[in-house]
């Protein structure tokens, strides 16, 4: 949630430039979606500022949350 408020924020910044990468960033779900739109954002966006997205996606202890349509394993007792 932290990494996409700030890269929401930072897309915002790129006024109609950013748009269409807007409307990706509002679609991706979870941290695959970000982790997917990685590429684009560094085309887009100045390094340095970029750097505090990739450190909270990219972080060894980064955990993978399963995006909210994604189907959940059944617990087997």
């Amino acid at each position: 949630m932290k990494a996409y408020a700030i890269v929401g924020q930072l897309v915002g910044e790129l006024g109609l430039k950013g748009f269409r990468l807007q409307l990706a960033v509002e679609k991706a779900q979870g941290y695959e979606g970000l982790v997917a739109l990685l590429p684009r954002l560094r085309e887009a966006i100045d390094a340095r500022k970029l750097r505090a997205v990739e450190k909270i996606l990219l972080a060894p202890d980064a955990v993978s949350v399963p995006a909210s349509n994604a189907p959940t394993p059944a617990i087997i007792p």
